[in-house]
């Protein structure tokens, strides 16, 4: 357990690690993570950037497809007194 500490370097006191973790991050180097060890965080960060963009890319697409459409609703003169009491302006 004495190795990890010092590998890790949580032998030295709490404000010095945050100073180093912010010299880390200037750099882009967040190093190895503790929870998964033998992996490294930017391994950890690629593996899961392609999901996160897929799920921003169809939430943004689903907002605007749906919002465009219930503003063109909403504007149009026709539409029905009922759907214009249930989407407020």
């Amino acid at each position: 357990m004495r190795s990890n500490n010092v590998k890790f370097g949580l032998d030295k006191p709490l404000w010095q690690q945050y100073l180093n973790y912010l010299g880390d991050v200037v750099r882009l180097d967040f190093n190895y993570s503790v929870s998964n060890y033998p992996r490294t965080v930017a391994s950890m960060l690629a593996d899961a950037l392609p999901w996160t963009i897929g799920l921003l890319l169809t939430t943004t697409l689903l907002a605007f497809t749906i919002g465009t459409l219930l503003g063109a609703i909403l504007g149009w003169p026709g539409a029905p007194h009922w759907l214009r009491f249930a989407l407020p302006r």
